[in-house]
């Protein structure tokens, strides 16, 4: 209770004990000194070991993997297609994930749940999270339209390199304009008024609308559209390679003949 007004206030211990308790465990001894942070999971001790190796062998293939993509792709002069080029752009935004992301999240949300890295890595972590969900679904949506062209209109000029290295520029820069109110309002706070309390890293936005239409459309650029767009490019692949002929129609040999070159085009264009 605040001594000079009398209104009850949260206490820390009250704080904890209703934040995440399964995963906190923090206590408050006599001397009203905090010890959150000195056992931060409830879980056992192999539990914690399975779940550090696991985000460790993620970010040891993914540095390891497609560093290894890139590698090839610029050292092999045949490599160097269209198609490469785009996957060499989702490669990097898995290196960023891999390095830049993944690592501060997992200490963060699962080993000690507060954050520890200060306030200025708070908007730089959640700005290259949103930026490299973009970049993935916008190069992924990207390398499914060049393919649905090359298919669906096999007489139109194919993209070329100069092309493509405009398009992903243009991902790249979309995908790091979208999320800067992500930046602008990501900072870190504490929840209550203790000195020892920890901080948290959060999207705090002013107004609850905004933060609701912002939340809406993030959702929407980065999962809705793109899902749509694959489902719809890739289903209109897929009926080129499978639906050949009218329902009922007799295949005779020479059909079946023309039907499998015609898949080994496909197949051959879907690799570029």
């Amino acid at each position: 209770m605040d001594t000079e007004t009398g209104i009850e206030t949260p206490t820390e211990q009250g704080y904890y004990a209703t934040i995440n308790p399964p995963l906190l465990n923090a206590s408050v001894p006599a001397d009203g000194r905090s010890t959150i942070g000195h056992t931060p999971l409830q879980v056992p001790i192999y539990l914690q070991a399975i779940i550090i190796t696991m985000y460790s062998a993620i970010i040891i293939l993914s540095v390891g993997g497609n560093l290894t993509v890139c590698f090839i792709v610029f050292r092999a002069r045949r490599m160097r297609t269209v198609m490469n080029f785009f996957i060499v752009s989702l490669a990097m935004s898995d290196l960023l994930m891999a390095l830049l992301c993944i690592p501060f999240t997992f200490v963060a949300n699962l080993v000690l749940n507060y954050w520890p890295f200060g306030d200025v890595l708070c908007p730089v972590v959640t700005f290259l999270q949103s930026v490299t969900v973009f970049l993935s679904s916008f190069t992924l949506v990207a390398i499914s339209m060049d393919r649905y062209i090359a298919i669906i209109y096999p007489l139109r000029q194919k993209m070329s390199k100069k092309q493509a290295f405009i398009v992903i520029a243009l991902i790249w820069f979309i995908a790091f304009i979208i999320p800067i109110p992500t930046a602008m309002f990501s900072w870190t706070h504490k929840y209550v008024n203790v000195s020892t309390a920890p901080k948290f890293c959060q999207e705090m936005f002013e107004n609850p609308e905004d933060k609701r239409l912002y939340g809406t459309m993030i959702m929407l650029l980065q999962y809705f559209i793109p899902l749509v767009i694959l489902m719809f490019t890739y289903g209109r692949i897929s009926a080129v390679m499978w639906i050949d002929r009218a329902p009922g129609e007799a295949m005779t040999t020479r059909d079946q003949r023309m039907t499998e070159s015609k898949r080994k085009k496909v197949v051959k264009d879907l690799k570029g």
